[in-house]
Parts: structure tokens; sequence; C-alpha cells
């Protein structure tokens, strides 16, 4: 794989080139939200302080620092993508990419694309791997939706009670009269998500998960699909009709029990009519619903592009600040990830092999472009390493 097969092309460009397109709005809505911020009359006090030479500069920094950090933030959004590293091969007119900033921001569409994509490259071959002892299986846990005043309090009960939950799947705790061991959980991966209904004006925070199930207890696990309850129905589609497994059923009503802070026991299931919504399926393969950014839909016009409103912005923002997206759980806690190691020497010695033949001809020169520069660039022909391992993990995936 040489220069020309491995170059990034156009269209490539033009779409990072539209995943920032809205940067400069997430950056003034993070300005906003500094001015809202009770540090901003610091602010104000500290520069009337400076002029008369009685500034404090720690007091500042302990005061001031969550208007500080919008600011930072703002920065960082706007300047996304702006600036790249680069080494020019200029005879052989290609240039390879060493650096770019990025803001790492959750609300960057460019950001969380590309982290997206990087937890697909490291957690779909450690999955696909697991095929041949477990069953590997989306489920999707809810809660009901709640207005933007209780979102963070909403997601911060989930992440803890959910933990509570993984203890019953591997059997550090129990209920007595029912065995959760038959279902042979071995691990998941858990992942946040939170949409936004426009019509009710709430949030739909919940989890979707990848969990291992043991092939021999498959039985156990898709045991019984008869069973019909509120969530069988879509209002939207007419046609759709879901039968839950005995399973789902248990899991609805022990999630349920365990987001509302009571008593997990046999007669508390069994008395409970419905739970909250869990639905398990096979994944077949099919895993990007975990590893997609937390916000889906934000960004896209056709579902109203509601990330863009200050209001919803400002919830988002807190209910998600510091938030882990993704947590593994069981064998995929500590795993080793020995296909991407694989991966990661195929991508080295197929990029030092490139960069080797264009050494033969000239050193490259440092240079530092801006986007804008790159994207108008009809001249050379751009490469990474990064684009070497995308290329490659296809290559090998058509395998």
């Amino acid at each position: 794989m040489g220069a020309v097969e491995s170059a990034l092309t156009s269209e490539y460009f033009g779409k990072l080139y539209n995943r920032i397109s809205r940067n400069s709005d997430i950056a003034d809505m993070y300005e906003r939200l500094a001015e809202k911020s009770p540090d901003y009359e610091y602010k104000a006090m500290v520069y009337y302080d400076e002029v008369f030479g009685r500034n404090d500069y720690e007091t500042r920094q302990r005061k001031l620092g969550k208007y500080d950090s919008f600011i930072r933030k703002s920065q960082s959004v706007r300047s996304c993508l702006k600036w790249w590293d680069i080494d020019y091969f200029r005879m052989q007119k290609v240039k390879d990419i060493k650096r770019v900033n990025l803001c790492h921001d959750k609300f960057c569409l460019n950001c969380q694309s590309a982290i997206a994509d990087k937890r697909q490259f490291k957690y779909e071959p450690i999955l696909n791997s697991f095929l041949d002892r477990y069953i590997v299986c989306h489920c999707v846990f809810t809660v009901v939706n709640p207005k933007g005043s209780m979102l963070k309090q909403v997601i911060r009960r989930m992440y803890r009670q959910f933990g509570y939950f993984m203890r019953y799947l591997r059997g550090d705790a129990r209920v007595r009269g029912i065995n959760f061991l038959k279902y042979g959980f071995g691990g998941g991966l858990r992942s946040l998500e939170v949409t936004y209904n426009t019509e009710y004006r709430t949030y739909h925070p919940h989890f979707h998960c990848m969990l291992l199930f043991r092939k021999d207890c498959a039985e156990e696990v898709f045991k019984n699909p008869v069973n019909l309850n509120s969530f069988s129905y879509d209002r939207d589609n007419p046609d759709y009709i879901h039968y839950y497994t005995d399973m789902e059923i248990l899991f609805q009503k022990v999630w349920y029990l365990l987001y509302k802070g009571e008593k997990v026991t046999c007669d508390a299931i069994q008395n409970l009519k419905e739970g909250y919504s869990v639905q398990v399926n096979d994944a077949e393969g099919h895993y990007n619903e975990v590893f997609k950014y937390s916000c889906k839909g934000a960004f896209n016009e056709e579902s109203g592009s509601w990330l863009y409103d200050d209001e919803i912005f400002e919830t988002l923002q807190g209910a998600l600040d510091k938030r882990r997206m993704i947590q593994g759980y069981g064998e995929l806690r500590g795993f080793k990830d020995e296909d991407s190691e694989i991966l990661e020497n195929l991508v080295e010695d197929k990029y030092n092999a490139c960069i080797a033949q264009l050494l033969k001809f000239e050193t490259p020169e440092r240079v530092y472009e801006s986007f804008e520069d790159i994207v108008n660039d009809e001249n050379c022909q751009y490469i990474s390493k990064l684009n070497f391992k995308r290329l490659l993990a296809e290559e090998l995936k058509g395998e």
C-alpha cells in the first residue's frame, strides 16, 4: 500500500468540513454559559481590582473556575481542526499528516465521530473473538423520560444502579428463588445515549449494551418469547409488535426495582405488574449502537438539530460533564486486545514501508497548514497513519 492507494480523498476532507461547520455555534453557547455562571460577577471584580493593583491571583483561580472552564471549552471547540502539522515531501507532492488539533469535546460532531470510530476499531475485534463461546446481545435499558431539570439526577442514578444490575448477572449478588447464573453472563459493554423529544420537551436517557451470554445457555436466554406488555407496541409504527422472553421480563422488573431503590426480592418481582423497558436481541455482529456518540440526532437537521438550543445545551452539558460514556464489565473489563495489537503492527509495517519509499527521494520538511489550505489544495496527496489503519481494518473485515 503506497501513498497513492492510501491517500485521503476530497470527500473525506469535505466530510470533516461539514462536521465542524457549526462548531462556532457550540463555542458561542459555551461563552453564553460562562456569562451566566456565578463566577462571571467575580470576573468583573478581578478586572476592577487589577486597575487598583489589588488582584489576588489564587482567589481569582478559585472563584473563576467555572467561568474559565467554559471559556477554555469555547476556544477549544472553535479551533478544532484549524491547524495541522505535516511532513511535506515537496518533490513528490505528498503530505504526511502528523498531528491535528482536536477539541475532544462531547458536543463536537467531528470529535465524537472520531471517538466512535476509535471505539469501533478497539472493541469490534474483541467482541467478535467471543463469538465461538458467547452470544453477543444488544440490550437497551430505559427509564421514564425526565424533564431537563431532572436529567442530571436521573443519569446519576442510572449509572449507580446499573452497577448493581451487573452484580446480579455475575452472581455477586443473589435473589432467593431466582437463578441469574443460568443465563451464563460473561461480560458486557455499557454506553449512554441521550435523545430529546421536541414534542414533549423531555429527554430520553438510555443505555445501549453489548452483553455476553454463553452459547450453552441460549435456550434460557431466548426462552418463551410470548410475553406482551405496553413496551411491545410502537405508536409511530402500528405494525410493530415485540414479544418479550422470560429473561427480558425479569430484567425489566429488576431494573425497575433497582432504579426505584426498592429491595429486589422474588416476591417483589412477582408482584410487580410491569417494569421499565429492557430489550435483548442477538446483535448478529452489528455493534455500532454501543459505539456511537452520546447525543444521537442532536446534530441532524432532520431531527431538528436540537442541540443548538441554549436551554437544551446547558441541560446536556451539566448532565454529561465528566461522565464516562462507555464502561466494560466481566470479561470485557480487563481484556487483552490481541486482535487490535495485530492490526496496530500491520499498520506500523505498512505505514513505515510507505514512508521509507518516500524517503528514498527526499527528506520532508515540517510545515503547518490551516484546514482551509488543505481543503483548497488540489496539487498534493495527503496521507496519515490513521487512514492506513482505517483501510487495513476494512480490508481485514472483508477477508
